[in-house]
């Protein structure tokens, strides 16, 4: 069942070209790390929107930079000042469960590659850093697929549930970028 799904995940992720165009809600970030790390960029961007969407007007789900996951409480901050300043008082009460940014990167398990809270808080570096986690895990295990998984857990019944996550926003993104192609090609037919 694994291989299917695995080469289904291959062929969304290769008709996805332009997901990450623009520089809305970090694509600019999640792009520059799919090339730093050659992590697939729509594989980053729907591991992001996974981790940190919330909804905007127009009801798209999009990666918010401003997300702090705090012992289990996920909230959408206004911005980087505000983030920096909950995380900030978090540590100094001690509490080290937080994750943190786009693709809330773990703080307790990742501090030495997130440096500093603010650095963790900049979205092209807090990108930066879960591309080259994905990378590190997809080289140990051979498999792009199975390092989604781990990027979540190393528990193989979560890992799983994760990769499933990340399969359904895979699916909304090629459903999402065919809609936006439709929708193009009635515009160029029109004159418009």
């Amino acid at each position: 069942m694994a291989k299917p799904i695995a080469f289904v995940m291959s062929i969304i992720v290769l008709l996805i070209p332009s997901v990450c165009s623009g520089d809305v809600s970090g694509r600019a970030a999640i792009h520059a790390a799919a090339l730093k790390t050659g992590v697939p960029e729509t594989v980053l961007f729907a591991v992001a929107c996974a981790k940190s969407a919330r909804s905007d007007r127009s009801s798209d789900r999009s990666p918010w930079p401003w997300t702090l996951t705090i012992v289990g409480k996920t909230r959408h901050y206004a911005s980087r000042e505000e983030a920096y300043a909950a995380l900030t008082e978090a540590l100094r009460l001690g509490v080290t469960h937080i994750d943190i940014g786009l693709f809330q990167v773990n703080w307790r398990r990742y501090q030495h590659r997130l440096d500093t809270p603010w650095r963790a808080l900049d979205p092209t570096f807090n990108s930066r850093v879960a591309g080259s986690i994905l990378r590190d895990k997809w080289r140990q295990s051979g498999n792009l697929w199975a390092a989604v998984g781990h990027y979540q857990t190393a528990t193989p019944l979560e890992a799983s549930a994760f990769r499933e996550q990340i399969g359904s926003e895979l699916v909304r993104l090629l459903a999402s970028e065919a809609t936006a192609s439709s929708s193009n090609e009635r515009t160029d037919e029109l004159g418009g």
